[in-house]
């Protein structure tokens, strides 16, 4: 059996709102659990993200792409960069 509720308005008008009654739902643990599936990593990144990723400024990003460091990939019109180009710039091994 729905339950009624009264609440007032400005102006001293009642409005009425039916609730239904609530579904008993089932203990945490007998609820099925859906699948989490989380986000595959990304491929390429913007060069914003990879200036982010490098910790780089934007000129320096081109400086890299002029002396063929790393390599732009142009996505319909987007330049795009290889995260594991990336991955393998920003290593120790590669610092040193």
């Amino acid at each position: 059996m729905p339950t009624i509720r009264f609440y007032y308005r400005p102006g001293g008008r009642k409005k009425i709102r039916l609730r239904k009654p609530s579904i008993v739902q089932p203990a945490p643990e007998q609820r099925e659990r859906a699948p989490t599936n989380p986000r595959p990593a990304p491929l390429l990144v913007c060069e914003r993200e990879a200036c982010r990723l490098l910790h780089i400024s934007r000129s320096t990003l081109y400086r890299l792409r002029k002396a063929g460091v790393i390599t732009p990939v142009s996505l319909m019109g987007a330049v795009r960069y290889r995260v594991a180009e990336i991955e393998q710039i920003a290593a120790p091994e590669a610092c040193a």
